[in-house]
């Protein structure tokens, strides 16, 4: 059956965003994540480069660049519906926010080959391989499920593509809090702060990780 696109507005933001019926929907999550980095940054002038990996519709980019006009921001995602998803709602949100440098890249992170970041933000597929029922939308299935991106394999990537001074800003259940920091370790990251979005409404209960390269 065709998973159909339906348009949802934006809390705060003067745009409307396409995203999938039967897909991974924007979440409290989504906008607790990018206040807490809103936070971080607000006394920031200079400009920064930042990456999302597994952008899905775009929604973090675009809530980042409507927040920090002179960022560089790209997004990459796997999936190829949700890549085309993020090039139509470009087009939407570039009408009401000109200038941004906001651009997406249809590729597997592990495979993508770039400069470093200042930061990397993630809401990564968050069910363990193996673990849970996957159900019948694949595009659901890849963003909730350790398909197509486990979390080692998200952490080896921070640790290639972060800049050495950079921050990474990644959105876990609880339950996995101990699985990631041992795969931080491996990677050579630190964990330099655990920020609970106790309201958080995908998965119920999370951390957003601040992490940064180890003995930094």
């Amino acid at each position: 059956m065709e998973n159909k696109a339906k348009e949802v507005s934006i809390p705060d933001e003067n745009f409307t965003l396409e995203q999938f019926e039967k897909g991974h929907s924007i979440t409290s999550d989504t906008a607790l994540l990018v206040e807490t980095i809103k936070t971080r940054f607000q006394n920031c002038s200079s400009g920064k480069s930042v990456l999302d990996i597994g952008t899905g519709t775009g929604i973090i980019c675009f809530m980042l660049g409507s927040a920090f006009p002179n960022w560089k921001i790209d997004g990459v995602e796997i999936q190829a519906g949700y890549f085309d998803l993020c090039l139509k709602n470009k087009e939407n949100y570039s009408r009401f926010h000109e200038g941004r440098s906001i651009n997406f890249f249809h590729n597997d992170i592990m495979l993508y080959s770039h400069d470093v970041y200042d930061i990397i933000v993630s809401n990564p597929p968050y069910i363990k391989a193996g673990s849970g029922r996957l159900g019948n939308s694949e595009s659901r299935m890849t963003a909730r499920h350790e398909i197509s991106l486990n979390m080692q394999g998200l952490a080896q990537s921070i640790k290639r593509l972060l800049d050495k001074d950079g921050k990474a800003y990644i959105l876990y259940p609880c339950s996995r809090k101990t699985e990631f920091e041992s795969e931080c370790k491996k990677a050579g990251l630190d964990i330099i702060d655990y920020i609970p979005l106790n309201e958080a409404g995908e998965h119920k209960q999370a951390i957003l990780f601040e992490v940064s390269h180890a003995g930094i």
